[in-house]
């Protein structure tokens, strides 16, 4: 063979092995790593995952607990109770509830505008000022309510 651009004068630019040079496996040892190897550790952790990682769900939330409103008229339909008791319990009921909330709003005053222990809370007073000539939508004028100091 005559001499050529090879240097190994054999006509085989890689010492012999055709692939670059190295051992024959290292192709195969590269495609491996990169190809393979990804997909067996994606593998093993889906598989770690789907056994392992997931926490148990919780048991269905309990149902909340019934109001007393519920129960009155429950009882009240079931025929426990007759119509004057379960009015007269609705009554103390939404009084009881009435006073809760009034309690809980002087809690939240700040303490220089609560009433003091033995004072009965002030009720809120409103006052509206319209002018003379002013009338309300939809009425006329000769019958428009007046306002008078």
């Amino acid at each position: 063979m005559p001499p050529g651009p090879y240097p190994h004068g054999d006509g085989d630019w890689h010492g012999g092995y055709g692939h670059g040079g190295g051992p024959p496996w290292l192709p195969l040892a590269i495609w491996a790593v990169t190809v393979v190897g990804p997909f067996a550790l994606g593998l093993i952790a889906w598989v770690f995952v789907a056994l392992f990682g997931h926490e148990p769900r919780p048991a269905a939330a309990p149902a909340p607990p019934r109001t007393a409103m519920e129960l009155l008229r429950e009882r009240f339909v079931l025929g426990d109770i007759d119509a004057r008791t379960f009015e007269d319990l609705v009554g103390r009921l939404l009084e009881s509830e009435r006073w809760e909330r009034e309690q809980a709003f002087l809690r939240a005053l700040p303490p220089h505008l609560r009433p003091s222990a033995g004072e009965a809370p002030r009720p809120a007073t409103v006052r509206l000022i319209l002018p003379e000539e002013t009338t309300l939508p939809g009425a006329s004028a000769s019958t428009a309510p007046t306002m008078s100091a």
